[in-house]
């Protein structure tokens, strides 16, 4: 990941009038809360991970890193 999700820290350097928190409450969505914390999402990582280990938690988490999707009818 270069940095680039639609999450809080990304959100925080960009764009500061929108919301950094995580919907599960945390104070930042930040990539090291979602790898390894947020209780959204499954089989936590911790650091240092390998690629291998990143990609079977995309596999098991897909909306993770993920844009919501659009309103029905847009798109």
């Amino acid at each position: 990941i270069l940095g680039h999700a639609p999450i809080g820290s990304f959100a925080a350097q960009f764009f500061p009038q929108q919301p950094t928190s995580c919907p599960c409450g945390a104070v930042l969505e930040a990539r090291p809360h979602i790898l390894g914390y947020c209780n959204r999402f499954t089989d936590h990582l911790k650091s240092p991970i390998s690629m291998t280990d990143f990609i079977d938690f995309m596999k098991t988490n897909p909306r993770a890193f993920a844009f919501n999707s659009a309103p029905s009818g847009i798109g």
